[in-house]
């Protein structure tokens, strides 16, 4: 049912009411979430929750064996897979496996949703390659950007076309501006996407970086994850922008060289100057070309 402006208020009641609309993700996953919490358990015991289910063991075969993960030689087994990558990347994989699979299931403005998530597909591309660039791992990064625009999604199927227009200055899956949701609908993508997370049961990091990616100086804890994505998210659009795609690029460009931000990034490892800027932006787009033999695993 689509829903008309009126109060505030009442919207972001709504909103928040229609998180539960989204399927929940499949039994099993809670399972491996607490498996991989235990430190009794053991990658055999995390293996076997995956090995019993057959479509989810063929996608993680699959991306094991993708450019994506560089993984030699050929991996043909969950067991193989489990022991290579290990429990925390097994889980990001799983997980992102899992969650896409769900956002699958809503035939509604199919082909704007999937617009938005090859959107999210890059960003998590990008946020991968910061994150190594930083001195961390990059696969809970790589999920954090896939997931970070998710409340989109539930703003985009909760309107009509019409109504959203009165939101958002342009297409809402290209727009990024969250005082606008908030000015007009009590609420933003970002909380929305944080209170689809938590209903997951998905760790607390990622639940902290979708929630503060637009905002990454007011994150408490975890403040690194929101940081890498807000800068991946830019940067992508950015390189967007330049193709005619998007916002204007100097715009995007100055909100990384605010001095919460920047300084932020600084102390991060990553000192972001006018002189290489184009440098990084570079970078991030020889990644994206890289790896995008795989972005239909993600669509």
């Amino acid at each position: 049912m689509i829903m008309p402006i009126t109060d505030k208020e009442q919207l972001a009641n709504r909103l928040l009411s229609r998180v539960k609309d989204f399927p929940p993700l499949p039994g099993f996953i809670g399972k491996i979430i607490e498996l991989n919490a235990d430190p009794e358990s053991s990658l055999k015991d995390i293996g076997r929750v995956v090995e019993a289910e057959v479509s989810l063991a063929a996608s993680v075969i699959k991306l094991v064996n993708s450019p994506f993960y560089g993984l030699s030689p050929h991996v043909h087994s969950i067991s193989h897979a489990v022991s290579l990558l290990g429990r925390n990347e097994l889980l990001n994989l799983v997980l992102a496996n899992s969650m896409f699979q769900t956002c699958k299931g809503f035939k509604q403005k199919k082909h704007d949703i999937a617009a938005l998530r090859l959107h999210c597909f890059k960003c998590a591309i990008a946020a991968r390659y910061l994150a190594e660039k930083m001195g961390h791992k990059g696969g809970a990064f790589f999920l954090a950007g896939l997931m970070h625009d998710l409340g989109k999604i539930i703003i985009y199927l909760a309107f009509s076309k019409e109504t959203l227009a009165q939101v958002y200055r342009d297409s809402p899956l290209t727009h990024d501006d969250i005082g606008d949701e908030e000015e007009h609908l009590g609420i933003g993508h970002a909380s929305l996407g944080a209170t689809l997370l938590a209903s997951w049961r998905f760790p607390a990091p990622l639940q902290v970086a979708v929630k503060y990616h637009h905002q990454p100086d007011r994150a408490l804890e975890h403040a690194i994850y929101p940081l890498v994505i807000h800068t991946a998210d830019i940067l992508v659009r950015i390189l967007d922008a330049r193709q005619g795609v998007g916002q204007d690029s100097l715009e995007l460009c100055q909100r990384l060289f605010a001095k919460t931000i920047n300084q932020l990034l600084a102390d991060a490892g990553i000192i972001l100057t006018a002189e290489n800027m184009e440098e990084l932006l570079e970078e991030v787009r020889m990644q994206l070309a890289q790896e995008g033999d795989i972005a239909e695993m993600f669509s």
